[in-house]
């Protein structure tokens, strides 16, 4: 087993043991990250960054050569049984990465993989690619979304890292065939109500903040609540499957509840 191995595989135990020290088993962890950024020195005296995600039964990691800070040469990606064994490259991306890679989801054959900058273009951003295990297909999105924070059913909502004054990409992603649809380019956070998307809106100056709302399948947007007093970027610092609380001053002084049912929108009290 070599050094990678060794350091996943270590990872899983100790990961299992800590759950259950009396059953160390890989289905006794959760789907998803299992670590990231770690960093070891190799034999051919190189740096490689690597991080791991489980899912069903299987460790997925990415290699990175570490050239020089933030600099990456490689962006690999293989899988492993958590014992170590069944070890395998799946795929190495065209589009190499400044800052490492890392897998956000694993939904039936495909694999989605975020990084963060590009070799041939270091420009601020940061980028998705979906890769199709079964026809080893790569399907690279546009626009700086890399995570996924939240999801009904196969319908994923895609964020990105935000550009000026906060607001960033807001996308929708049916992971079981890869097709997205952009809801805006202007975002702040969001929060997500069995089949309903509640999130944050403005425009291009960040001079006009909105609450909005869209099923999660992306269709059916509407426009819910203007906050003409906002000083900053509103920011949903709650979310139940009633109501969200929303912020709407930078040091949290002035809060409002919208209730969905009834559309109605209150100040709460300090």
């Amino acid at each position: 087993m070599n050094k990678i191995k060794i350091l996943i595989f270590s990872i899983v135990m100790f990961l299992c043991i800590s759950s259950d020290s009396e059953n160390i088993s890989a289905a006794k962890y959760s789907e998803g990250r299992i670590s990231e950024n770690i960093t070891i020195l190799d034999k051919d005296g190189m740096n490689y960054n690597y991080d791991a995600y489980y899912h069903k039964g299987y460790v997925y990691y990415s290699q990175h050569r570490i050239v020089s800070e933030q600099s990456y040469t490689t962006n690999t990606l293989y899988r492993m049984k958590p014992d170590g064994s069944d070890d395998e490259e799946i795929v190495t991306f065209k589009q190499q990465s400044l800052d490492g890679g890392r897998v956000v989801l694993v939904y039936g054959d495909n694999i989605y993989y975020s990084w963060g900058g590009d070799i041939d273009e270091p420009v601020f951003g940061s980028y998705m690619c979906m890769y199709n295990m079964k026809k080893h297909k790569e399907k690279y999105y546009k626009g700086r979304i890399n995570y996924f924070s939240a999801n009904y059913k196969n319908y994923y909502v895609a964020n990105g890292e935000s550009g000026d004054y906060g607001a960033s990409p807001l996308c929708i992603v049916n992971a079981k065939n890869g097709k997205i649809k952009r809801i805006t380019e202007y975002a702040g956070n969001d929060t997500l109500a069995g089949k309903k998307l509640y999130y944050i809106g403005t425009d291009k100056k960040n001079k006009k903040y909105y609450l909005y709302s869209c099923n999660i399948n992306g269709k059916n947007k509407k426009k819910l609540v203007t906050f003409k007093k906002a000083s900053f970027l509103p920011y949903i610092n709650k979310g139940t499957k009633k109501y969200c609380d929303i912020n709407v001053t930078s040091d949290g002084s002035v809060k409002y509840r919208y209730i969905y049912s009834s559309g109605k929108l209150k100040k709460l009290r300090k």
